[in-house]
């Protein structure tokens, strides 16, 4: 049985109604939530990942304290849903800013098969830690360790991602301008 079958005692046609909510969410953030959000943080990328890391981080723990489906769909889903959607956008942003025009395809082309293979391995040691844990509910507060993790990093990294870029060789040195 799934997680959520599990957990909030669900068909399995409901779990795929629930994974498509989820991707129509996502798909709607990217395409009319990005522009207003972008203002809404003054344009600073690191600002909006750090933030929707915490809003991720926050539904997950919602999800751990959900008594009922309605509760977890509206306090849990929707908001995590829509924070990782920016995520995605400020990312790819971040990359964008702190790396010349010419690497930027190569930059982000490694940072969707990082993403790629995020989604491979996340189920495998999500299922690892439950096996371990034993109880289901323990899925959310582990979920929301790893994002509440990640914030830090990010918030940690932000301000060294172009030099940790240029020692991993993704980019090209910085020429200094001579006048």
């Amino acid at each position: 049985m799934n997680y959520y079958e599990l957990r909030f005692n669900m068909e399995t046609y409901q779990r795929g109604y629930l994974s498509s909510m989820a991707a129509v969410i996502n798909l709607l953030t990217q395409s009319f939530l990005i522009g207003p959000s972008l203002s809404l943080f003054s344009n600073d990328d690191s600002l909006m990942m750090l933030t929707s890391l915490i809003v991720i981080t926050v539904s997950a723990l919602m999800e751990y304290f959900s008594p009922s489906l309605s509760f977890f769909l509206v306090f849990s889903v929707i908001p995590k849903e829509i924070a990782s959607g920016l995520v995605s956008a400020a990312s790819r942003g971040m990359f964008a800013h702190v790396v010349p025009t010419e690497d930027t395809g190569k930059v982000l082309g490694v940072q969707g098969v990082l993403l790629s293979g995020m989604g491979v391995i996340a189920p495998l040691y999500g299922s690892q830690i439950l096996l371990v844990l034993g109880k289901v509910k323990t899925k959310a507060i582990v979920s929301a360790a790893h994002f509440a993790l990640t914030a830090v990093l990010v918030s940690a990294l932000c301000s060294s991602s172009s030099v940790l870029l240029r020692k991993a060789g993704l980019v090209a040195q910085a020429h200094p301008h001579t006048d």
